[in-house]
């Protein structure tokens, strides 16, 4: 009776502490669906049009697809080990941070992610103005904030049928648009300069490194680490490629980072709202999502409850405007994050070759060397060599895999003992 009640307490969850069963995973089209609609982000329009502008067309384009690789990459490195372990990235970072260190993470994605969660509603509420000035501000953003947060607490399958629903209507959308933009012009206005392929590469790499880092959040319902790769790839290229070349177009025709303006100067004030409506609802669903996962790492609380108090936190600070103070704290908070995914990609891949124990077999409480690694990622990031989204992600890689190899040499009962390994080699 009692495994009974314990499996359908399982089942009617997001399986956000546990690992999802073979019986909880979903098909690779939708986990593409719903990749798709993550890469959807409305701010990485700006982040094409930021790339493009100085690059021009062609260069921007080139620049535009090696970041979107790039950022493939790197989802790609955390989705195999979340869906071969059921596991997303708050719950990844337990056998690497231990039990008890994996709350400082899942503390910093939290913070990132509601406060992203305020600034988007807040934009979608001033959209909603633009194309209906009579509308208030204040009442927009609350009815906004807590119905997204209602689907986002249902879990994974809202989830995907938001997918569903906004993504054939936002390519749709987009690709009329494209076809205006490309005919209300006869030449795509050069770049101004100021800009290389590598630099925009960075930029574009940078923009969405959070978004890649957390993939797996969705990658733990593939059925397999195959189909997992190819959902996040298929996803990511159709969503957050076709965007940001959305954006650069945008920019290169009608001089307007803003899409909105862009699609209204072109007649399509009606299906610029209907898009950037959509792509914000998408994104902002899977902030939220993430975020009561993460939550669930910290509290152990029901995701369904932190989901609703972490929506509700998020529409506080869009209505009342702190979204303009967010900001630079945010882009800050988010440039840590990468460092944060390197420790567990090195842990991962370099450290225990692939081979993550089940999590009731985790003993280590806090991993200080995962902490370390961590610290001199930010610190690499904080220089600012390249991109400080991969400065900071390959240092902590690099620290990581060579503070555990220390410890491996000089305190082999420790590192297992760190490693979660003590159970193998006693039983070997």
């Amino acid at each position: 009776m009692g495994m009974e009640k314990n499996n359908k307490t399982a089942n009617s969850s997001d399986f956000e502490v546990t690992a999802v069963p073979q019986s909880g995973r979903k098909s690779l089209w939708t986990l593409a669906f719903i990749f798709a609609g993550w890469g959807l982000n409305s701010s990485e329009i700006i982040s094409g049009g930021t790339i493009a502008a100085p690059l021009g067309l062609t260069k921007g384009v080139v620049a535009i697809i090696i970041a979107t690789a790039v950022n493939c990459a790197l989802a790609v490195l955390l989705a195999v080990p979340g869906a071969k372990k059921g596991l997303g990235f708050a719950l990844m970072t337990r056998h690497t941070y231990g039990n008890i260190g994996s709350k400082i993470p899942s503390v910093v994605i939290s913070v990132v992610h509601f406060g992203w969660y305020g600034i988007l509603t807040a934009l979608l509420a001033n959209v909603a103005i633009q194309v209906m000035p009579s509308l208030n501000f204040k009442i927009v953003a609350i009815v906004a904030g807590l119905a997204i947060a209602v689907v986002a607490a249902v879990g994974i399958k809202a989830t995907a049928i938001i997918g569903y629903l906004a993504v054939p209507c936002v390519l749709i959308v987009g690709l009329i648009g494209v076809f205006k933009l490309t005919g209300s012009a006869s030449t795509f206005m050069p770049g101004t300069g100021g800009s290389t392929i590598p630099m925009g590469i960075s930029q574009g790499v940078g923009a969405f490194a959070v978004g890649s880092l957390l993939a797996c959040d969705i990658a733990r319902f593939s059925r397999t680490k195959g189909q997992a790769a190819l959902g996040v790839c298929i996803g990511l290229f159709i969503g957050l490629g076709f965007v940001r070349v959305l954006g650069a177009m945008s920019v290169l025709t009608t001089g307007q980072p803003d899409i909105v303006l862009a699609f209204a100067a072109l007649g399509m004030a009606g299906a610029a709202f209907l898009f950037l409506f959509l792509n914000i609802v998408s994104t902002t669903d899977n902030i939220l999502y993430s975020t009561g996962l993460s939550l669930s790492n910290i509290f152990r609380w029901n995701r369904v409850y932190l989901t609703l108090i972490a929506g509700v936190l998020g529409t506080v600070v869009a209505v009342m405007g702190l979204d303009k103070f967010f900001g630079a704290w945010l882009n800050f908070l988010a440039s840590i994050i990468p460092p944060m995914g390197g420790v567990v990609i090195a842990d991962y891949y370099f450290v225990k070759r692939r081979d993550f124990c089940e999590l009731e077999d985790i003993k280590c409480p806090f991993n200080v060397f995962a902490l370390i690694a961590w610290a001199c990622g930010i610190a690499a990031a904080m220089l600012n060599i390249w991109c400080p989204a991969i400065d900071g992600l390959i240092a902590s890689i690099l620290v990581y895999v060579i503070l555990m190899y220390a410890v491996k040499k000089s305190r082999p009962e420790y590192y297992c003992r760190l490693t979660n390994t003590q159970a193998k080699i006693s039983a070997q």
